[in-house]
Protein backbone atom coordinates (compact mmCIF):
# COMPACT_ATOMS: atom_id res chain seq x y z
CA UNK A 1 0.00 0.00 0.00
CA UNK A 2 1.46 3.74 -0.65
CA UNK A 3 -0.05 7.08 0.70
CA UNK A 4 1.61 10.27 -0.39
CA UNK A 5 4.95 9.92 1.19
CA UNK A 6 5.19 6.76 2.54
CA UNK A 7 5.13 2.62 1.98
CA UNK A 8 3.05 0.26 3.81
CA UNK A 9 4.24 -3.67 3.60
CA UNK A 10 2.25 -6.03 5.43
CA UNK A 11 1.96 -9.55 5.87
CA UNK A 12 -0.32 -10.17 3.85
CA UNK A 13 -3.32 -10.84 5.66
CA UNK A 14 -6.61 -9.70 4.77
CA UNK A 15 -8.22 -6.68 6.30
CA UNK A 16 -10.34 -8.52 8.98
CA UNK A 17 -7.31 -10.44 10.48
CA UNK A 18 -4.94 -7.57 10.08
CA UNK A 19 -5.86 -6.34 13.52
CA UNK A 20 -4.95 -10.21 15.09
CA UNK A 21 -1.96 -11.11 13.37
CA UNK A 22 0.23 -8.94 10.77
CA UNK A 23 3.43 -7.64 10.63
CA UNK A 24 3.96 -4.00 8.74
CA UNK A 25 7.12 -2.61 7.97
CA UNK A 26 6.06 1.57 7.38
CA UNK A 27 8.95 3.42 5.24
CA UNK A 28 9.69 6.44 3.37
CA UNK A 29 8.15 6.41 0.20
CA UNK A 30 11.59 7.90 -1.15
CA UNK A 31 13.67 5.24 -0.66
CA UNK A 32 11.22 2.71 -2.36
CA UNK A 33 13.80 2.16 -5.00
CA UNK A 34 15.99 0.83 -2.66
CA UNK A 35 13.97 -2.26 -1.59
CA UNK A 36 15.15 -5.59 -3.32
CA UNK A 37 12.75 -7.66 -2.21
CA UNK A 38 10.44 -8.59 0.40
CA UNK A 39 9.73 -12.10 1.52
CA UNK A 40 6.58 -13.11 3.45
CA UNK A 41 7.43 -15.89 5.77
CA UNK A 42 4.34 -16.39 7.46
CA UNK A 43 1.44 -14.20 8.82
CA UNK A 44 3.62 -12.60 11.79
CA UNK A 45 7.14 -12.57 9.81
CA UNK A 46 7.63 -10.11 7.12
CA UNK A 47 10.96 -9.53 5.63
CA UNK A 48 12.35 -7.20 3.46
CA UNK A 49 16.17 -6.40 1.98
CA UNK A 50 16.98 -3.02 1.18
CA UNK A 51 20.41 -2.27 -0.58
CA UNK A 52 22.10 1.31 0.35
CA UNK A 53 25.93 1.27 -0.19
CA UNK A 54 25.48 -2.68 1.42
CA UNK A 55 22.46 -4.98 1.79
CA UNK A 56 20.31 -4.18 4.71
CA UNK A 57 17.37 -7.08 6.16
CA UNK A 58 14.82 -5.95 7.92
CA UNK A 59 12.32 -7.58 9.86
CA UNK A 60 8.55 -6.65 10.51
CA UNK A 61 7.72 -9.12 13.44
CA UNK A 62 4.38 -9.53 15.46
CA UNK A 63 5.32 -12.14 18.41
CA UNK A 64 2.22 -13.14 20.23
CA UNK A 65 2.88 -12.36 24.29
CA UNK A 66 0.85 -14.83 25.83
CA UNK A 67 -2.06 -17.33 24.89
CA UNK A 68 -1.10 -20.48 22.68
CA UNK A 69 2.60 -22.07 23.14
CA UNK A 70 2.70 -23.86 20.21
CA UNK A 71 1.73 -21.28 18.20
CA UNK A 72 4.49 -19.18 20.07
CA UNK A 73 6.87 -21.90 19.57
CA UNK A 74 6.26 -22.08 16.33
CA UNK A 75 6.63 -18.44 15.62
CA UNK A 76 9.79 -18.34 17.43
CA UNK A 77 10.94 -21.97 15.02
CA UNK A 78 10.52 -20.27 11.66
CA UNK A 79 12.33 -17.26 12.94
CA UNK A 80 15.34 -18.94 14.17
CA UNK A 81 15.27 -20.93 10.88
CA UNK A 82 15.37 -17.52 9.02
CA UNK A 83 18.24 -16.14 11.14
CA UNK A 84 20.44 -19.17 10.70
CA UNK A 85 19.63 -18.25 6.38
CA UNK A 86 20.84 -15.11 7.08
CA UNK A 87 23.97 -15.21 9.24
Amino acid sequence: METNNDIVIYSGENRSRRAQACAVIWTRKSIKNTIINYTYWSERIIEVKQYRKREIIIFGLYAREEGNIEESENFYNILQKILNKSS
